[in-house]
């Protein structure tokens, strides 16, 4: 291995045993992660995320698709990305507001091309997150009243490796297979406010570490001299994934400023079973221009009236989502004016989540922008994204979450693997 490869190498490795800690901390704070696996992630780079998520009929030489396993097939140089996102969320019910926010990395990948006609591509991102802490006070008769504290941490994270390869001219097909792993904590408490009963707590524990196969094509065809059509398609096969379950129930008396255990009624621990996850369908198309604009649009559905975790399903729905988006770059070989090499972007996604409460199936609806950012003499770059959106409705009780995603990403190219010469 040459030296400028090791080095390379000595900058990226410590950034990615960075990313993986901070990927398996990932947090949120929703009320509504307390449902189905949480919060999940769009798994998305910080340039798709500011096109609205657009990500399918967009594949790149120079930028990896983890949405899009056939992708890595037009790879051209050696590619790092690594991303991290900020989120601030307004929540509103009803006279009640509060506001959190939450940070963490959210994208890395590498990806290489292997030959003319193919390339590999490893990745790690959050699937989803769970965050939250709700109270409710409510009147137990006889028993006087009581604090319900309703609590969740956690969350499952993904790593990819994919290899795609272009059988024939303008067509890539590109398989992926996940892997799964992480732990979904949720506890109930409830607190008495009477001295005569002990207070009671329910800890649920899921953990999860099982794989996935994702299958993608890609297809380009030129429609006139300067335009080309992208039509991309990608799929998730439903995957029955091996868990496993701990649940403990007990009672406490914490009047001393600690808990002290004083019965537990029921306790179980490495408990097997299976969590199942629906198949999810995607396809997408982009119209780019060979004077550096394009737009395109994806869409997807996922069954999740089909989920379950050890033989219990929560009720939630199909989901689908579309993303709008487009991208220009006024002059991307400018030598003066540097904004003219800069490629804005900008976009909307509207989806149907899988939370269902109430006979609410909950939206999510959101505009966002962003900007690319060339670095001089490289062909690397620095992304800006920026998200504004709202998920939920008061109607109903419910929670309403008025939220602005930040994400700050970057790419860096080079060709690697490259044999040298000598005149």
């Amino acid at each position: 291995m040459c030296n400028k490869l090791k080095h390379k190498l000595l900058f990226i490795l410590p950034l990615i045993l960075m990313a993986g800690q901070s990927a398996q901390a990932q947090n949120t704070y929703s009320a509504y992660s307390r449902f189905g696996l949480g919060d999940l992630r769009t798994g998305n780079f910080t340039s798709n995320i500011a096109m609205g998520g657009w990500s399918l009929g967009l594949t790149d030489s120079l930028r990896l698709n983890l949405k899009n396993p056939a992708s890595a097939a037009q790879l051209k140089r050696a590619t790092f990305m690594m991303a991290m996102n900020g989120r601030l969320v307004n929540s509103e019910s009803g006279n009640l507001t509060q506001t959190n926010s939450t940070a963490g990395i959210s994208f890395i990948g590498i990806g290489f091309p292997v030959s003319d006609w193919g390339g590999l591509v490893f990745g790690l991102q959050p699937f989803s997150s769970v965050g939250y802490s709700i109270s409710d006070m409510r009147d137990l008769d006889s028993l006087g009243n009581a604090e319900f504290l309703y609590e969740g941490f956690g969350g499952l994270n993904q790593t990819h490796v994919g290899f795609a390869a272009k059988p024939i001219n303008n067509l890539s097909l590109g398989v992926q297979m996940n892997h799964k792993f992480g732990s979904l904590n949720r506890k109930t408490t409830v607190d008495f406010d009477s001295a005569g009963f002990y207070d009671s707590r329910i800890n649920n524990t899921i953990r999860v570490n099982d794989l996935s196969f994702q299958f993608g094509a890609d297809y380009k065809q030129k429609v006139s001299e300067k335009l080309s059509l992208n039509l991309s398609l990608a799929y998730e096969l439903a995957a029955n994934l091996n868990a496993e379950k701990e649940r403990v129930q007990y009672t406490f008396d914490d009047r001393t400023g600690f808990e002290n255990i004083k019965d537990t009624s029921f306790y179980v621990n490495g408990l097997e079973g299976e969590m199942s996850i629906p198949a999810e369908l995607s396809f997408g198309f982009g119209i780019h221009s060979s004077d550096y604009w394009g737009f395109g649009a994806d869409f997807k559905t996922r069954n999740w009236s089909e989920y379950q975790a050890f033989g219990e399903s929560d009720q939630l729905a199909n989901s689908i989502g579309l993303s709008v988006g487009g991208y220009i770059t006024p002059n991307p070989d400018a030598v003066k004016g540097y904004m003219n090499a800069v490629t804005y972007r900008a976009g909307f996604h509207y989806n149907e989540t899988y939370l269902n409460i109430r006979n609410n199936q909950l939206t999510d609806v959101g505009i966002s922008f962003g900007v690319s950012l060339p670095i001089r003499r490289s062909l690397s770059q620095l992304n800006l994204g920026l998200v504004a959106g709202s998920r939920g409705t008061t109607e109903a009780g419910l929670i309403k979450e008025n939220y602005l995603n930040l994400s700050i990403g970057f790419s860096l190219n080079d060709k690697w693997f490259v044999k040298r010469t000598i005149d």
